[in-house]
């Protein structure tokens, strides 16, 4: 974005927006294949997202080698890792269908405090808020206003 404008999200600029990364492409791309049952092609695909992060050093992420189900599992990680602080999280675990794992936990903060004498810093590990994941979460309500603009649309169930 452009760093002079004084409100960036506001005011025009030239500058393209990213919508999409060539990293995310390549981890659409090794869990569609995955799934497709080409594994030979989903492990290279991963694999070309680690070799950049390992960064040229060798000894660092290795290649992974799995197959099947450990596979996938592999796939599911390294988007998480990848694409962390993205905004995908929250769809794809939701397509996976492992939210009601992953989401049935509190949110939690860490408070850190810093004693002005010693200088030292304490971590407190807190929960935030409980949450709750129920099979119904894996779809989301349709809006009112789509039910109204179209009769044949019946809202998800445990909407009503």
């Amino acid at each position: 974005m452009n760093e002079t404008y004084r409100n960036a999200w506001n005011d025009k600029s030239a500058q393209p927006w990213i919508y999409i990364r060539l990293g995310e492409m390549y981890l659409n791309y090794a869990e569609a294949m995955s799934h497709l049952g080409d594994e030979t092609t989903a492990r290279l695909y991963i694999n070309k997202i680690r070799e950049r992060a390992r960064g040229g050093k060798a000894n660092v992420l290795p290649d992974i080698t799995s197959t099947g189900d450990e596979l996938l599992k592999k796939i599911q990680h390294e988007r998480r890792i990848e694409l962390a602080f993205e905004d995908h999280r929250f769809f794809d675990v939701r397509r996976w269908k492992i939210a009601d794992v992953t989401e049935n936990k509190p949110a939690r903060k860490i408070t850190i405090v810093r004693d002005d004498v010693t200088k030292k810093k304490s971590y407190t590990i807190e929960v935030l808020q409980e949450r709750k994941f129920l099979p119904q979460h894996y779809l989301l309500p349709i809006p009112r206003s789509e039910i109204l603009r179209n009769s044949s649309l019946t809202q998800n169930p445990n909407y009503n």
